[in-house]
């Protein structure tokens, strides 16, 4: 019923043709072949995007939000040592590796999937809400077993 191909007007034949000469000497450009160049692309490819305000906070965010992470994974085995009266090997057990491991685990598993099924924004945003009301949910569990627990643990006088 339609045809396969739209006939285009000459000039718009020729406006198409001249834009792909572009993209195809833009293609072979593209990458730098000295130093110099290279250089010279990262400083304009930088202030590019540093000079949008959105992406600059978005970043430092993120920086924060890491390294505010990382302090967490690394003494949270001490923190739950000192804090709940556990030993060594069962305040590990609560965090550091296990949870750094499991951490890798989702994080690449979501990867695949999004990948795989491509689902929609909105159905992301639902996922991700009810993903970290269950992590709330567990979190609070996991620390009401530990404050249990080192109830349990400590001597009779001092309960």
């Amino acid at each position: 019923m339609f045809p396969q191909k739209l006939a285009l007007a000459s000039s718009d034949a020729n406006a198409i043709e001249k834009m792909e000469k572009e993209r195809e000497t833009e293609a072979e450009s593209a990458s730098p072949t000295s130093v110099r160049e290279w250089v010279t692309e990262f400083k304009v490819v930088a202030r590019r995007l540093l000079s949008k305000k959105v992406y600059v906070l978005n970043m430092f965010s993120r920086n924060a939000l890491i390294f505010a992470l990382v302090g967490w994974f690394t003494f949270l085995p001490k923190y739950l040592e000192y804090q709940f009266r556990q030993t060594a090997s069962a305040s590990g057990g609560l965090g550091g590796l296990s949870k750094t491991v499991s951490s890798v685990v989702a994080l690449v598993g979501s990867g695949a999937l999004i990948s795989r099924f491509k689902p929609r924004a909105f159905t992301l945003a639902g996922l991700c809400a009810a993903t970290m009301f269950t992590w709330y949910a567990k979190e609070r569990k996991l620390r009401d077993v530990v404050l249990v627990a080192s109830h349990y643990k400590r001597p009779m006088d001092q309960r």
